[in-house]
């Protein structure tokens, strides 16, 4: 006779957790040299150390693009969904990683000879 398994009492269903960041940053440089810094994928394993080890893009930059990388929990493959030079981009992770945020926005904006970087 086979065996059956039944819940008892209320069953749930798994959510999905992300962490979600949020922070801004005076850099003091213009936000064009900000712009130009961050969308070089090479800089990345610096200013994002030690969470980025290697970051590849396929291809321009422009909505679309994807990027894949290596961090701290493995690879990831990210694309950009929203680009407005030099001020915003925002992207959203395609490989679905537990505890990871799904999607961000770098946002850049003047604050007299130096940026504002928002990370959301």
């Amino acid at each position: 006779m086979p065996l059956e398994a039944r819940p008892t009492g209320a069953v749930r269903r798994e959510e999905e957790v992300a962490l979600k960041l949020k922070g801004s940053v005076f850099i003091d440089r213009p936000v064009e040299q900000v712009w130009a810094y961050l969308n070089d994928e090479s800089h990345d394993p610096i200013w994002r150390r030690p969470y980025c080890k290697r970051l590849v893009r396929n291809g321009p930059v422009g909505t679309g693009t994807r990027y894949d990388g290596v961090d701290n929990m493995g690879q990831y493959v990210n694309v950009i969904t929203r680009f407005e030079p030099p001020t915003r981009l925002t992207w959203r992770e395609e490989s679905h990683r537990p505890l990871q945020q799904q999607e961000g926005s770098y946002i850049l904006g003047r604050d007299g000879t130096g940026t504002n970087m928002t990370l959301e």
